[in-house]
């Protein structure tokens, strides 16, 4: 009796493991690029991080924005449309992950190692650049710079030292971003965690956020849904002077200046 029920729940999860890969597979195809692709392009962080495995390279065109947008328009436009996914499949999901992480102890922000962070690879001339100071706390991840068209951040926990990577591309009629995920070990538990997690951030977590940031990003800078934008200022501190970055839609220049 025992052994039909375990060969039955055998052949059920072998199915349901073929259908996970055939899903995945048809994902990549349409929302995902070779991670050989995205370490060819001329970008801070393939040097930055050339060390550290790229786990996988998500792509998502962004209608509209008109001239000169950047990684902080897009920003700005999930600040004010809100960051998390839509969908109850998602959102369990994420809880999940944070109940486990809070009872197992993963994301205890004493296990962030300041030795470990890539902040200290940065030049001067990066820090310069960033418009959040690195190692500055960004939602879950600390910041390692922000220029205007590129990004990355990075969480070390008891789980995986990763970093996320984003990169904005005008092309015809609007923006490419491109979000990269790279993944360093920590310990034993890193390749058995990200085994784990895979499927779900693949199939459900990553589609989910990428179609909040094109939602975002719509209804904030594309001239269809909303015919009218409003200038963009963005701050940083350079030399201890605050500069003001005022950026302007369709048929106007960036403008910038230093107070």
């Amino acid at each position: 009796m025992f052994y039909p029920i375990l060969a039955s729940v055998g052949v059920i999860l072998l199915a349901a493991l073929i259908v996970v890969r055939v899903a995945e597979r048809r994902i990549s195809k349409q929302m995902m690029i070779e991670p050989a692709e995205f370490r060819n392009k001329e970008l801070r962080v393939n040097s930055l991080l050339k060390d550290v495995p790229l786990v996988d390279v998500w792509v998502v065109s962004l209608p509209g924005g008109g001239a000169g947008r950047s990684i902080l328009d897009l920003r700005s436009a999930l600040t004010k449309r809100g960051r998390q996914p839509q969908g109850w499949i998602v959102r369990s999901l994420v809880f999940i992950r944070l109940t486990l992480g809070k009872v197992l102890g993963w994301d205890d922000e004493k296990l962030f190692d300041q030795s470990a962070s890539y902040i200290h690879r940065l030049s001067e001339r990066d820090w310069r650049r960033s418009f959040d100071e690195p190692g500055s706390k960004v939602d879950f991840f600390h910041a390692v710079y922000t220029f205007e068209h590129e990004s990355v951040s990075e969480i070390i926990n008891g789980t995986v030292h990763a970093f996320l990577a984003m990169a904005l591309e005008k092309e015809p009629g609007g923006y490419r971003l491109y979000y990269a995920v790279y993944v360093k070990p920590v310990s034993w538990l890193t390749p058995i965690y990200m085994a784990a997690i895979n499927p779900f951030r693949r199939l459900f977590v990553y589609p989910a956020m990428l179609a909040t940031i094109r939602r975002s990003w719509m209804e904030e800078y594309d001239p269809k849904a909303n015919p009218v934008v409003e200038p963009t200022t963005h701050k940083r501190v350079v030399d201890n002077k605050t500069r003001l970055i005022t950026r302007y839609d369709v048929g106007l220049n960036a403008q910038v200046r230093a107070d």
